[in-house]
């Protein structure tokens, strides 16, 4: 992801922030997003 060169680079952009908080907070999306998991 973006923000793991660039932490405040979702700044910028609130809405996109919220989706993304929203999306990671899907079970399957936050079982993909764990590290080490598969992609």
């Amino acid at each position: 992801m973006a923000e793991e060169c660039k932490p405040d680079i979702l700044g910028k952009f609130p809405l996109l922030q919220s989706f993304k908080a929203r999306t990671s907070n899907i079970p399957t999306i936050k079982k993909f997003l764990q590290p080490g998991s598969q992609r």
